[in-house]
Formats: C-alpha cells, structure tokens, sequence
C-alpha cells in the first residue's frame, strides 16, 4: 500500500474517530486496521525522514558551492583590478599622448591588434565630511517602525493581553 503520508494519517484519524464512535470499544476489524495504519506510517517516515536529510545534505552542499563560487569571484575580481591598475600605468608611462590628454597604444602582430586607450572620469572624493554644509546632504527616510517581538513574548509571557497578539506554540520535527 503506497499512500502518500497525509492519507495514512486521515486514515488513522477515520479511525480513531470510529473507535471513539463506539465509546471507545476497538474490535478486532479496528485493531487490524490500526496496525496496517501504523506500520504504513512507520515505513513512510522512515523514508521522509531520509529524503528530508538528504535535501538538508543537498542545501548545505549548495551553500558550501555558493561560498565558494563567490570565493573564486571576489579572488578573479581583485586580480582584474590590480592587473588593469598595471596596465593603466603601464599606458601612461610608455603610451603616447595626443593633444587631448588621451594616452594611447596600439601593436599588431600574428596574434591580433591590441590598441588600449585612457578614458577619464571626475569622481566627488569627500576629505572631510563634518565641513560639507547641510545643503548637501541627502536625508533618507527613516524605516517603518516595527513591532518587538522578544518584548511582545515578554509581556505575554508575564500574563499581559495585548490585543492583535497571542503566544502560539510551535513544533518542528527533529531527525537524527
């Protein structure tokens, strides 16, 4: 019988509910059902429980991945900087310039034309940002307040109502 987890207990359930029926009196037909619901169970967790670890095994190796996926991106990232740090100042020492400021190289040969120029930019750099006036300061918003559940879970703890709130238990399965 391979019926889905959630079926084995309604079907527990259904009988319970007969065995409750009949003011608790459980005949043979009931106990027999009860016991084939039972092991139904007991084999079916017994397989969530493994499939379920095994996609927590799954998880973990894909954060590990992840960690070292960003690890290798940050390490190729830091190499291209410093390398075209180089070659920028490379550019500038042995490049030519035109009358426009703009360094420039270009060789060709069997493995193809590389020709390199300088681009500029201009960049805000703040020294000191105390002597900045007001004026130019962006003012964000502040966040929407929220509501403190650790003192919520105090208070409600301590026997106080608070309306809109209640302290509800939950359960989580363990495997091991």
């Amino acid at each position: 019988m391979n019926q889905p987890l959630f079926n084995i207990i309604a079907s527990y359930e259904a009988i319970m509910d007969q065995v409750e029926a009949q003011e608790g009196e459980l005949t043979e037909d009931l106990a027999e059902l009860l016991t084939i619901t039972s092991d139904a169970w007991q084999s079916k967790a017994k397989g969530y429980a493994k499939f379920i670890q095994k996609l927590e095994a799954d998880i973990a190796a894909a954060d590990a991945e992840l960690k070292r996926v960003q690890a290798f991106k940050k390490r190729k990232s830091a190499l291209l900087e410093r390398l075209e740090q180089a070659l920028l100042n490379g550019l500038m020492t042995f490049g030519s310039q035109d009358n426009k400021g703009t360094y420039r190289y270009e060789s060709a040969d069997s493995d193809g034309i590389v020709a390199l120029s300088t681009r500029r930019s201009q960049v805000v750099a703040i020294e000191d940002q105390t002597e900045i006036p007001a004026e130019f300061f962006r003012v964000k918003p502040a966040p929407p307040p929220e509501p403190d559940k650790v003192a919520l879970k105090k208070a409600l703890q301590d026997g106080v109502l608070i309306p809109g709130v209640t302290l509800r238990e939950n359960y989580a399965i363990s495997i091991r």
